[in-house]
């Protein structure tokens, strides 16, 4: 597969996941059968109750309007760079080199954090 091919959940017509060069081996080709990496966190759906989300997932669909991208596609930069940097410093990178708010960044680091565990 190649990278940049979105699947589609029938149900909500949301994106699930974002396929990425980092589920691909060195040679372009899909080893793991998903074209994802063997960590990657989901972008959570909309609540079972039909609420508004909680917590950190409260602030995801701001998110995405104000700063034109899936929540998807930061939870997938933010755990590539969570595997070698602390919390902040991710935080840090997501102010400085996407512009994105404080809140708007920590929510999306904390997220991936506990979906981590």
């Amino acid at each position: 597969m190649s990278s940049g091919r979105l699947r589609i959940d029938c149900a909500t017509g949301r994106p699930v996941q974002r396929l990425s060069v980092a589920g691909l081996a060195s040679d372009g080709h899909d080893h793991y059968g998903d074209g994802m990496a063997a960590h990657r966190v989901p972008a959570p759906g909309p609540p079972a109750d039909g609420g508004t989300p909680k917590g950190p997932a409260s602030y995801f669909p701001s998110i995405e309007k104000t700063y034109g991208r899936p929540v998807q596609e930061w939870i997938d930069l933010v755990v590539d760079r969570l595997d070698t940097e602390r919390h902040m410093e991710v935080v840090s990178w997501l102010k400085s080199e996407h512009g994105m708010g404080h809140g708007h960044a920590n929510a999306v680091v904390a997220y991936v954090r506990k979906a981590l565990g």
